[in-house]
C-alpha cells in the first residue's frame, strides 16, 4: 500500500496534480478539504483515473468523498467549515457494480471472457476547478473529465478575422444571488484552444463571465490588432486572443449539472442535434469581420446578428 498526501496545484482553467500508478501498489489519499480553496475561487475538486492511452476510466467528485468520523464535507454542506479529512483509495480493478466508498477503479482489458487490471501505469490526476488567478499554472491540454461534457466550435482564419459563441449562461456554484446546491452547474467555461497542440490560449470561467440584459453570455475571438473597438466587458462581451495558430477551437464546458437541469451537455444523446436538448443554452456560433462587429453597435444581441448574417453570405457563396 501507498498513502499519498495531497495539495493543491494550479493552471488557468483547470489545475491537475498528475501521479503514475502502478497496479502491483494500493494507493491511499489523506488529504483535507482545504480553505485554500476559498482563497482560489476553487469550486470543485475531483480524482479521475486514467488507462495507459489516457481515456477516463473512473472519477470521484469533491461531494461524493465522505469525511473522516466526526468530519464534514464543505462541498456537500454548506454549513461546513473547510479542513475536515477524509481518505480515498484507488482499486487496480474494473469497477463493481456496488463500488466502496471514497474508491475509485482503475479499469480492466478484457481478453473475450478473461477481464484484466490495467497491465501498465495508470495515470491518477487530482484536478482542481478554478485555480487563484495569482498562483502558476502550466499549458494545459485536452485531457477529458467524466464530470464535464463539453461542446467544441472548430474556426478558421480563411472566413473572418473575428469568430464568436454566444448562449444563455446556467447558474453556478457561488453565483451571487444563488443558494448553494441550487445552481444549474456547479461549473462552466469557455475558453480558446489550438487543435494540433492542445495548448490553450485563455478562458472565460462562468464568475468571470459577463452577462448582457437577456442573460446570455457573448464570447469574441480575435487577433489583438483586430480586436473591435466595441468587445468590451461593459458591454457584455469578453474577448479573448485568438493566438499563434490557424486555427480557433473553442470548448465550452458544462460540469456535475444538477438532476433538474435537462438542457446540459450531458443531456444530448450522441448523433443529436444540440439545439433539440440545450435550446437556449446551446452555443451557437459565427464569424464576422472587425467592421461588420464595430458597425452593430454595443448590444451582444445586435453584433451578434449581424455577424450571423455575414456568415450566412459566406455559406449562399459555397463558402
Amino acid at each position: 500500500e501507498q498513502t499519498m498526501g495531497i495539495s493543491s496545484h494550479a493552471c488557468l482553467d483547470a489545475s491537475w496534480v498528475p501521479h503514475a500508478c502502478s497496479p502491483h501498489v494500493h494507493r491511499r489519499f489523506v488529504a483535507f478539504y482545504s480553505d485554500d480553496f476559498v482563497q482560489s475561487h476553487a469550486v470543485e475538486c475531483s480524482y479521475n483515473v486514467y488507462d495507459l492511452i489516457l481515456r477516463p476510466t473512473d472519477a470521484i467528485a469533491d461531494a461524493d468523498i465522505a469525511p473522516k468520523a466526526d468530519g464534514a464535507n464543505s462541498f456537500a454542506d454548506a454549513t461546513a467549515e473547510y479542513g475536515d479529512a477524509y481518505t480515498a483509495y484507488m482499486e487496480f480493478t474494473g469497477r463493481p457494480e456496488t463500488p466502496q466508498p471514497n474508491t475509485i477503479y482503475a479499469g480492466e482489458v478484457n481478453l473475450g471472457s478473461l477481464a484484466l487490471p490495467q497491465p501498465a501505469l495508470t495515470a491518477l490526476f487530482y484536478r482542481v476547478y478554478v485555480p487563484g488567478e495569482d498562483m502558476e499554472f502550466d499549458d494545459g491540454g485536452f485531457l477529458s473529465n467524466i464530470h464535464n461534457a463539453y461542446t467544441t466550435n472548430l474556426f478558421s482564419r480563411s472566413y473572418g478575422n473575428v469568430v464568436m459563441i454566444r448562449a444563455k449562461a446556467p447558474s453556478y456554484r457561488d453565483q451571487p444571488g444563488v443558494p448553494f446546491d441550487a445552481e444549474q452547474l456547479r461549473y462552466w467555461s469557455v475558453c480558446q484552444n489550438d487543435l494540433p497542440t492542445q495548448r490553450y490560449v485563455g478562458c472565460v470561467a462562468d464568475y468571470q463571465a459577463h452577462l448582457d440584459d437577456q442573460g446570455y453570455f457573448t464570447v469574441m475571438v480575435s487577433d489583438t490588432a483586430d480586436r473591435p473597438i466595441n468587445a468590451r466587458a461593459e458591454n457584455g462581451v469578453d474577448w479573448l486572443p485568438w493566438g499563434p495558430y490557424v486555427d480557433a477551437l473553442l470548448i465550452y464546458r458544462h460540469m456535475l449539472p444538477q438532476p433538474g437541469f435537462a438542457e446540459t451537455i450531458h443531456n444530448v444523446p450522441q448523433g443529436t442535434e444540440p439545439a433539440d436538448i440545450m435550446g437556449e443554452y446551446v452555443p451557437r456560433s459565427t464569424y464576422c469581420q472587425r467592421d461588420i462587429v464595430e458597425g452593430a453597435g454595443d448590444k451582444p444581441a445586435d453584433i451578434f446578428a449581424a455577424c450571423r448574417a455575414y456568415s450566412e453570405s459566406l455559406s449562399r457563396l459555397g463558402l
